[in-house]
């Protein structure tokens, strides 16, 4: 039988682009609360609604499972209810999907209709039925509901389209400026952008208007990941969807990993400190004083207005403060190091779309305010970092061109030379965005070379058994019903602690007075990796953190017996190397920096 769910009476109806919301907070399927909430674009509700017949408003709910339940218990009802279905409103609910982001949240969206019609509605998108892994069919079909803050619609044949966009990701002036009109911003048009379109996913580039060759030898950056419906009416069929764009000013900072490994490869530890305690500063005198007010706007990229008062200071005094907080495991709030970094900028990564880069060269073109444009060009080298960075080597340092006529209208992005290593790196990790910073005095000192996350032999050997053991052990064709029901089983299953303990483990071993060696360095960052791409035996990976964890307590308890300790740095040739340790005695400091500034921080009421 379906779980019954009431619309509690007063509760107003709102417009047509809302939709039901219900969030069950306790192991009881009867305690739930009952909302409407603003439905997001996404492709999937885009190709729902060009079907004349269907309303998003009646025929959509989300569903939310209250995550602070007893897992076990949260886990059942989870898998119950939406096995079950719900009866709301004089409608039957089907489970649909969820975004990746959702996933981790434990929010779903349900459908109205069967589940052989919901099957039918996302087989127009591709035959995920051919994918047996569970893990990797939901991420896909999750890409259909990644929602988009912009979409554009585009009126060409996309096959008569080289100068506005194709597969070698390349946009025209004309389209930039359309996109540009739509967000109604104030600075130019983007030169890059992350979209969804014609079941292309990837970054769409600026063109110049002398270049109209399409670069066919870069069409291994776009990822055709679904396919569009061919039932979809034009010119909903030709929608590109705006997932994220390059913009100006979007500030950079530094976390307690990155500081241990820019002090790892040679940078000073006295000038990170330095950038630490004058933040800290920064934050509290901008309220009370008009030049350290004005050099924050100033360094935050805001505008400065005669209008702003007190109140606007503190809400984003107040703003940056709570980015410095996050919870531990027990659910207290604790401070996180996070040190703002006046030179440098998150952005948007494209491979060299002319060719002219040479190998260890970039270009980047930061927007700028008066007085700063002639410091910037006077550098010579960057280092470029995805986040979360776990190896020292990971940390790349390019010289900087600036005299690139080609490549002067390619703002606020960071343009790469093909190959590097950077293209086929950690590119899950954090999508396409750099930290990239001019700053002379954070550029390492010391080389280091790349973490390699290529499968090692033993782990492709292992994949090909799998594949082999999976052909033969193919089992009859699933029905709709068992297909939906294996999603839902891995939703409700669904933890996403791996990656969380993998980062705690990395920190714990950090404050050991030796710090970790690069060894330890490179093995957590490629478990990392892994466990954040959902391609991994996570039982296997419990029991190397275990591992991890009691060399930890045997290295602090000092009471291991002499052979075992000849076995543990047997397996650690890089710790006696004391150049690249990591970590040590100033992990504690700057994390007790951070603790004092947020305790004053609550005293004089700069959170909420």
């Amino acid at each position: 039988m379906n779980v019954c769910i009431s619309i509690p009476e007063g509760i107003h109806r709102p417009d047509k682009d809302s939709i039901k919301h219900v969030e069950f907070n306790g192991e009881d399927e009867r305690k739930y609360s009952f909302a409407y909430k603003k439905l997001e674009n996404t492709l999937f509700f885009k190709y729902l609604e060009s079907k004349e017949s269907f309303s998003l408003h009646e025929q959509l709910m989300a569903v939310t499972f209250n995550k602070s339940m007893q897992e076990k218990a949260n886990n059942k009802l989870c898998k119950d209810i939406l096995k079950k279905g719900i009866f709301c409103d004089g409608k039957i609910f089907h489970f649909l999907g969820h975004s990746s982001s959702q996933l981790r949240e434990k929010t779903c969206f349900m459908m109205e209709g069967s589940d052989e019609e919901i099957q039918t509605h996302l087989k127009n998108f591709g035959d995920f039925v051919e994918l047996s892994d569970v893990n990797i069919r939901a991420k896909k079909i999750g890409l259909l509901f990644s929602p988009f803050h912009y979409f554009v619609e585009v009126n060409e044949d996309p096959r008569e389209m080289p100068d506005s966009i194709d597969g070698s990701r390349f946009m025209s002036r004309e389209l930039a400026a359309k996109i540009r009109a739509l967000m109604d911003v104030n600075y130019p048009e983007p030169s890059a952008l992350l979209v969804h379109y014609q079941g292309f996913q990837g970054i769409l580039v600026l063109g110049t208007e002398h270049v109209n060759t399409p670069l066919q030898d870069q069409s291994h950056e776009s990822t055709q990941l679904v396919t569009v419906p061919k039932e979809m009416s034009r010119p909903v069929s030709n929608l590109a969807c705006i997932l994220d764009y390059s913009r100006p000013h979007v500030n950079a900072y530094l976390d307690v990993k990155l500081v241990m490994l820019l002090a790892a490869r040679g940078v000073q530890v006295e000038y990170l400190r330095a950038l630490q305690t004058d933040y800290y500063r920064l934050l509290k005198d901008v309220c009370n004083d008009s030049a350290s007010k004005d050099y924050f706007l100033r360094l935050t990229g805001r505008a400065i207005e005669g209008s702003r008062t007190y109140e606007d200071i503190e809400a984003l005094r107040r703003e940056e403060v709570r980015n410095m907080v996050e919870r531990n495991r027990s659910g207290t709030e604790v401070a996180r190091v996070r040190i703002l970094l006046p030179k440098a900028r998150v952005v948007f990564g494209v491979s060299d779309p002319y060719g002219e880069l040479k190998n260890g060269e970039c270009y980047f073109k930061p927007t700028l305010l008066d007085g700063e444009r002639g410091e910037f060009e006077a550098q010579k080298k960057v280092f470029v970092v995805r986040t979360p960075c776990f190896y020292p080597g990971d940390i790349h340092i390019f010289k900087l061109c600036h005299e690139k006529p080609a490549y002067q209208n390619l703002i606020n992005c960071l343009v790469l030379p093909r190959g590097h290593g950077f293209e086929n790196a950690r590119a899950d990790l954090n999508g396409n965005q750099f930290i990239v910073c001019w700053d002379a005095k954070l550029i390492p000192k010391l080389k280091v070379e790349p973490c390699s996350y290529s499968p090692t032999t033993r782990e492709r050997m292992n994949d090909t058994w799998d594949k082999c053991l999976s052909y033969f052990r193919r089992s009859p064709q699933k029905t709709a019903k068992e297909l939906r029901e294996e999603l839902i089983d891995h939703f409700a299953s669904f933890k996403d602690d791996l990656p969380s303990r993998i980062d705690q483990v990395y920190l714990d071993l950090a404050r050991r007075d030796s710090g970790l060696s690069l060894t330890e360095c490179e093995q957590l960052s490629r478990m990392h990796y892994q466990a954040t791409n959902y391609s991994v035996d996570k039982e296997y990976f419990q029991k190397r953190l275990d591992e991890f964890e009691e060399i930890e307590d045997r290295e602090e308890g000092g009471n291991g017996s002499l052979g075992e300790l000849v076995r543990y740095y047997a397996c650690r040739p890089f710790q006696r190397n004391r150049e690249f340790q990591v970590g040590g005695p100033m992990f504690e400091d700057f994390k007790k920096a951070a603790s004092r500034f947020f305790q004053e921080a609550k005293q004089n009421q700069f959170l909420d």
